[in-house]
């Protein structure tokens, strides 16, 4: 993606979001390095070139009316991740574990949803399943933008 694809969108009359990659899987280059347990927050978005040039791009068309916004899935699949695994070891806390037994369940937990991907690119679709709600709502939140 360049310059030239938002351009001819935006000179047809057209709005333009730009998006991201899903994270990265558990594989390879990136074993061990999208879950951090001691933290408990998953770090797969993708740092590739395409991803940093979709960011960079955002950033040179942000202003531009015609630019609705930039869905940064792998940032916020990581988000929600995190923020799930938190829960479970919240959760576990409330029901009366230690802070130790309750960090091992919130690491089950991230266990299995590090399970989701088949390899590095390709993912289950309960992944599918699990993003598809929050990511529709964040396309539906900046197309509304088209009609305030």
């Amino acid at each position: 993606f360049d310059k030239a694809y938002a351009d001819a969108i935006i000179d047809m009359g057209g709005y333009v979001i730009f998006g991201t990659y899903t994270p990265t899987g558990n594989y390879g280059a990136t074993k061990d390095k999208v879950y951090d347990s001691d933290s408990m927050t998953f770090k797969g978005k993708r740092t590739n070139a395409y991803d940093l040039a979709i960011r960079e791009l955002y950033g040179e068309y942000k202003d531009n009316e015609k630019v609705l916004g930039c869905i940064d899935i792998g940032g916020f699949s990581d988000e929600m991740m995190s923020a799930d695994v938190k829960a479970a070891y919240q959760k576990a806390v409330e029901d009366g574990f230690s802070a130790d037994k309750a960090h091992s369940i919130a690491n089950e937990k991230a266990t299995e949803m590090i399970a989701w991907w088949k390899d590095y690119n390709h993912y289950y679709t309960v992944f599918s399943d699990y993003i598809l709600p929050t990511l529709t709502d964040k396309v539906a939140e900046l197309i509304r933008k088209i009609f305030n």
